[in-house]
């Protein structure tokens, strides 16, 4: 039977039939609404969620498998989330997952390049993902063909990228941190900034006295919402925290992404260009670039970067990906929730 406990919304929470209501017809349902600022105390513990050393799992990639399999284990381990309590399980299940990727897909996934690479046609990634004109269909590279299938199990990673697959510059995250934080400040000097962000997809969604009501778009009337927006604000500046001036102005070598399973990997990616399925930080976050940065086309571009053989490797899959390619919210990722709750 179907109940309300059983379904998660994009949050990681149960929805509840008042939540259902909404999205089913939303035009007869008065807009949540949110009290903001949040108080200092909350706005202190969700800053403190913010991860202060995050691992080079790059550079433990390149000493070995193994390493890099040890370490997810062990900070899955320390952050409770662990899917089981032995290292011999994880490294039973990853070292054969980890070596059906091809290495130059794998390591461009931990390091943030394969955006990048995947569209410069002389490297070894880009006819991995694009198809060779000169080539009939059963000639392209498998790894591009099994892309194409209807249904398979896979672990995608999203990054926030301009049409060239290149990040922001720090200096242009700071910029949309520091936007962000004006989206949440109750202040009514921001309401117009506020109102252009609810408006970025979709003109009319909002307007100032909405703002003001904290009747924001992208909120909800979630006061989770709000903290999360302040954990990702704090981990992008302890990201930039240390970068040289000469650093702030060239793109962040590693993208913000989020990571995610899907059976159909091509059919997700079209939702997630309508908007559909989409994680609202996401959704925020673009909606900030383009009032921001309407010129430079910086959004998050899907690819696939796991095959799966059965449905018993999502779990661990997603989880482990999610965690090397930094796409956790305490990262500065897009991951609201924690891996397997949305689908």
């Amino acid at each position: 039977m179907l109940t309300s406990a059983s379904l998660l919304d994009d949050d990681g929470e149960p929805f509840t039939w008042a939540a259902l209501s909404d999205r089913i017809d939303d035009s007869t349902q008065p807009k949540p609404w949110l009290h903001l600022p949040l108080s200092e105390s909350d706005i202190t513990v969700a800053e403190g969620e913010a991860a202060w050393f995050p691992h080079d799992w790059p550079f433990l990639l390149d000493v070995n498998l193994t390493t890099l399999i040890d370490t997810i284990f062990w900070e899955e381990k320390f952050a409770a989330s662990a899917i089981a309590d032995e290292l011999a399980y994880y490294r039973s299940i990853l070292l054969g997952l980890f070596c059906s990727i091809p290495r130059s897909v794998l390591v461009s996934a931990i390091d943030g390049s394969l955006p990048h690479k995947a569209l410069a046609k002389g490297d070894d990634i880009y006819p991995l993902y694009n198809p060779d004109p000169e080539k009939e269909e059963y000639e392209q590279h498998p790894w591009f063909l099994r892309r194409q299938q209807k249904e398979g199990y896979a672990i995608y990673v999203r990054w926030l990228v301009d049409a060239a697959g290149l990040s922001p510059t720090p200096d242009e995250l700071m910029l949309i941190v520091d936007c962000l934080r004006k989206y949440i400040s109750g202040e009514e000097e921001d309401a117009a900034v506020a109102a252009d962000i609810d408006n970025a997809f979709s003109p009319d969604t909002s307007d100032t006295d909405d703002i003001l009501r904290g009747q924001h778009m992208h909120l909800a009337g979630k006061k989770r919402r709000a903290a999360q927006v302040h954990t990702w604000c704090k981990a992008i500046e302890l990201l930039c925290r240390h970068l040289t001036p000469t650093q702030r102005t060239q793109p962040l070598s590693k993208p913000r992404s989020y990571c995610g399973y899907s059976r159909n990997v091509s059919k997700r990616d079209q939702n997630y260009r309508r908007h559909q399925s989409t994680t609202w930080l996401v959704t925020l976050v673009e909606a900030v670039c383009i009032v921001l940065l309407p010129l430079r086309s910086i959004k998050l571009r899907t690819y696939t970067v796991c095959y799966l053989a059965t449905k018993d490797e999502v779990s661990l899959a997603e989880r482990s990906l999610t965690r090397c390619t930094d796409s956790r919210i305490d990262a500065g990722g897009f991951c609201v929730a924690p891996p397997g709750q949305c689908r």
